[in-house]
């Protein structure tokens, strides 16, 4: 039994060249020059160079539409929902094969069209399908062909409200619409279920309601999971889903990586996290490298204590171009569009206190905690049973958001400010070793309590030391006192706070 071709396909049925292919033919055969009109494209090949720009130009001409390349990142191959950055060097190296299969067919049509006049040539081809099919050749192949099968990365997923689905392309809107699919939209990731207005989702609803009591807040998660569908970063938002355990978090994420499949990714949650070693901007980010066309990425669980790269969260929901690189490649930019969402119990620790890092945060308290024996251990089958009906729940949500954007309830917006006066680390000095009490008069001086610039920096520095945390400049320091409304005075040639007093520096004394 003939062992089968890996690379054969129903178009191309392996060949073998005849006895004695490659051998010189006779010298007065007449060699040729051009094709003929109306050749097939089997004749038509046959008359291209043998080499690998001729290979080339078959590969274009064969499969060329379905075959695109993209500088640093790779190829990309169609498979008739997106284009397939996974599998695109293998479909790609797949289609080398064929092309030398498919030289056997340009000699056995140029054979029959044009008889023995031509017969050095069918002979050369035989002998070209043959080394056409060493691995040097089909890399050849490739390289010759890249040039015209090329395309700017800008070029992908350019399109923010395009969603393709395994039977579409969903027109994400006001109301969303499924059309067919297109290689044009140059699209490279694809959901992993179809597109059904009928499908309904009751168990996932009950479940929700079950995590989420609050319609309130479910409705507002409704619509960051629908937002999450398209490739907009208008929110310019960074979503923390946060309570203690058995709180359905992790189901959730599950279900939304397994509806969304290749639009979603799970990352390390280091990707978010502020490092100790100072990683340098010419060092390889593969864990951001590939995440062009992503539209939700996902991260758990960050160690209790770790602090939140401020700066890099910034940078990926601004939605502006990111410079990244995977190992051993070049560099390449790509707009971030994905939404980042950490689930976890413990909030990481954010030490900016500006505008432009909380008004990032999107926090989602889940603050219910299912009982063990209440736990459904079969829940996430029955709920992939529904998996189109949420899919449908999701895009129910994208309709929302078109609507009127994320529209956070009162109680998401409260969670933020609270746990942004959690990590206000100068209002954590003050609370671990101060009081504030601008209207209290200290009795051993008659006056408000005041303390000197010196010796408050001298308590924050050892409370520094003691904590972990790198300290504040002086001059930072002091604008953060002075922000939260400290009066700052010159008394007898000394800088003193007003109206704070030094836990472990107090006389005894009582409020009046």
């Amino acid at each position: 039994m003939t062992e089968q071709d890996p690379y054969a396909d129903d178009d191309f049925e392996p060949v073998a060249p005849p006895k004695g292919a490659g051998k010189k033919a006779d010298r007065r055969a007449v060699m040729p020059g051009e094709p003929d009109e109306g050749d097939d494209l089997d004749c038509v090949l046959a008359f291209k160079p043998l080499n690998d720009f001729g290979n080339a130009t078959r590969l274009i001409q064969r499969f060329g539409e379905d075959l695109m390349h993209v500088e640093n990142i790779g190829w990309f191959a169609w498979d008739g929902a997106r284009w397939d950055r996974e599998r695109g060097q293998a479909e790609a190296v797949k289609r080398c094969h064929q092309v030398a299969q498919a030289i056997v067919r340009e000699a056995r049509a140029l054979e029959e069209s044009r008889g023995k006049d031509y017969a050095e040539r069918v002979n050369k081809l035989f002998g070209w399908a043959v080394q056409s099919g060493n691995t040097a050749k089909a890399h050849g192949m490739l390289a010759a062909a890249q040039p015209y099968l090329a395309q700017p990365v800008d070029s992908l997923d350019s399109d923010p409200f395009l969603l393709a689905a395994p039977n579409g392309t969903i027109e994400l809107d006001l109301h969303c619409a499924l059309r067919e699919s297109s290689r044009e939209d140059r699209i490279t990731r694809v959901l992993g279920v179809k597109y059904n207005t009928r499908a309904e989702c009751p168990r996932w609803l009950q479940f929700l309601e079950q995590i989420m009591p609050d319609r309130e807040m479910r409705d507002f998660l409704q619509r960051i999971c629908g937002y999450s569908l398209t490739g907009s970063a208008r929110e310019q938002a960074f979503f923390i889903f946060y309570g203690t355990g058995n709180n359905g978090k992790s189901t959730l994420m599950s279900m939304l990586r397994r509806v969304m499949d290749s639009y979603a990714m799970n990352s390390p949650v280091s990707t978010f996290l502020a490092k100790r070693d100072g990683a340098g901007g010419a060092e390889a980010s593969p864990d951001l490298a590939r995440l062009p066309g992503a539209r939700l990425v996902s991260a758990a669980e960050p160690p209790e204590g770790a602090r939140l790269d401020e700066a890099k969260v910034k940078e990926m929901a601004s939605g502006e171009p990111m410079t990244v690189r995977h190992l051993n490649q070049g560099f390449f930019e790509f707009r971030p569009v994905f939404k980042a969402i950490i689930s976890t119990n413990h909030r990481p620790v954010i030490r900016g206190t500006d505008r432009g890092i909380w008004r990032r945060i999107r926090l989602v308290p889940f603050t219910v905690s299912i009982p063990e024996e209440q736990i459904d251990r079969n829940l996430e089958a029955k709920l992939i049973e529904e998996e189109e009906g949420i899919l449908q729940w999701m895009l129910s949500g994208a309709e929302e958001w078109f609507a009127g954007g994320l529209r956070p309830p009162a109680s998401a917006i409260a969670a933020v400010e609270a746990y942004r006066a959690d990590e206000d680390p100068v209002g954590e000095f003050l609370k671990a070793r101060c009081e504030l009490c601008p209207e209290t008069i200290n009795p051993a001086t008659g006056r408000p309590f005041e303390v000197s610039a010196k010796r408050l920096r001298e308590v924050y520095l050892e409370w520094c030391k003691e904590e972990g945390l790198d300290p504040l400049a002086g001059k930072t320091f002091g604008s953060k006192l002075t922000g939260r409304g400290i009066e700052r005075r010159k008394s007898h040639g000394n800088t003193v706070y007003v109206g704070v007093h030094i836990n472990q520096d107090a006389i005894s004394w009582e409020p009046g």
